[in-house]
């Protein structure tokens, strides 16, 4: 027979939960707290999960600065080699060491000591 069973209606549904026995009952709150602390232990640990991505996202962001901030400190640096005053200043270095006027040798000591710098600091072809 299909339909709704008259035994079964809302009010004797709600007095036959109400009506069962405490083991029952008690079993019933058991499972629930189960179920939400299975709930809850989902819920922390796809929490850590997402915090380590979160930090693992963090960390290739700086790297991914740090490399810019690297590669634009060392064409920064080859642009000024490729200024006419220290590019005569540097061609004299090489061809005439003892012809360097003082200005000429604090630029040239200057390039040379920020070039070893950025090596230093920049672990030169680290993330290349």
């Amino acid at each position: 027979m299909t339909g709704i069973d008259p035994k079964r209606s809302s009010a004797n549904a709600f007095e036959y939960i109400q009506s069962g026995s405490k083991r029952g009952a008690k079993l019933d709150t058991e499972k629930v707290n189960k179920w939400l602390t299975l709930g809850a232990n989902l819920g922390v640990l796809a929490g850590i999960m997402l915090v380590a991505f979160e930090i693992n996202q963090a960390n290739l962001t700086t790297r991914a600065e740090m490399i810019s901030g690297f590669q634009d400190r060392w064409i920064a640096m080859d642009m000024s080699w490729q200024d006419a005053e220290f590019a005569a200043a540097w061609s004299k270095a090489i061809e005439n060491p003892e012809e360097l006027s003082l200005s000429e040798m604090i630029q040239v000591s200057g390039h040379i000591w920020a070039f070893l710098d950025q090596v230093r600091v920049g672990g030169c072809g680290r993330w290349a």
